[in-house]
């Protein structure tokens, strides 16, 4: 049983009623008559009426901000983008696969970094994904991998302030990391500053809403009714899907990078490209919710 839905779902049968936010600020008032959780998943299957309507089912999925941080994508081998690393020489390549340690992320990136003559994205662990990326966005899957290749050789080998307490680095958060690559090429020409915020909004909504590295999509939303997001007080704020601005702005502001294990899901090692000379390397993609 994930504990976050059963306190929702227990929090909606005492109250009886849900706070849905929708277009211009509006917020209509679901009176709830049932609530059950979707087995399997962070879903819940809600059954209510709005004012002088008819009874409806919705389906909402449910983002814990109290305590550890919910996945919007989870790390997996499908979510490893492989990248082209050139200019380096055997020894160099075997001498930064032997870093270790605490900081064996940071390490290996700043000395590929230092040593390459160029890291340019390749492919997707699993075609699939790529497949799912275009069906939202033509180019959305270069773009989502040029914003990995920025979070591992930019935003986290930035300075780094003290960690507090609930509180993430900007070299964490996913939307530094957005205005970051609006600035380079070929995005900087584009002539409009939010040509990547807008694409990459669309990217997590998806995601929010059904996409899934490993499974192909149809691009139909599985959340019917949006999200019920329980804030770090307990309160529950619902977002409606069709809210879209709201919907979106929140998950961009909200979502951070995570890096996972680099053992477990296989990456940031690298491995020669056949017989081109070149190096080939894996980056893990993983986003979540912010506290």
């Amino acid at each position: 049983m994930n504990k976050a839905v059963e306190f929702v779902r227990q929090n909606l049968m005492e109250t009886r009623r849900l706070e849905c936010h929708g277009l211009d600020d509006a917020v209509d008032v679901l009176q709830v008559e049932s609530a059950a959780e979707i087995p399997g998943g962070d879903e819940l299957r809600v059954v209510g009426r709005f004012e002088n309507e008819e009874a409806i089912e919705l389906r909402y999925r449910v983002v814990n901000c109290d305590g550890d941080c919910t996945a919007l994508l989870n790390a997996s081998e499908p979510t490893n983008i492989i990248y082209r690393v050139k200019g380096l020489t055997k020894e160099k390549a075997d001498e930064i696969n032997a870093l270790t340690g605490s900081r064996k992320i940071m390490a290996r990136c700043r000395a590929i970094l230092s040593n390459a003559t160029s890291i340019e994205y390749e492919a997707y662990h699993r075609s699939v994904f790529a497949d799912n990326l275009e069906v939202v966005d033509s180019a959305l899957p270069k773009m989502l991998a040029d914003l990995v290749k920025v979070h591992y050789f930019q935003q986290i080998l930035a300075p780094r302030s003290p960690k507090k307490a609930g509180v993430f680095r900007d070299a964490d958060k996913l939307s530094n990391a957005v205005e970051l690559l609006s600035e380079k090429e070929p995005y900087a020409s584009k002539g409009r500053k939010n040509f990547c915020e807008i694409k990459i909004k669309r990217f997590l909504r998806s995601c929010a809403l059904g996409l899934m590295p490993s499974e192909e999509w149809d691009g139909k939303d599985d959340a019917s009714g949006g999200y019920i997001i329980v804030l770090p007080d307990g309160r529950l704020v619902a977002l409606y899907v069709y809210n879209t601005n709201l919907f979106e702005k929140y998950l961009f502001e909200s979502t951070i990078f995570e890096r996972a294990s680099t053992t477990r899901h296989n990456y940031l090692k690298l491995y020669p490209a056949g017989d081109s000379g070149d190096y080939l390397l894996k980056l893990n993609l993983q986003i979540r919710f912010n506290r």
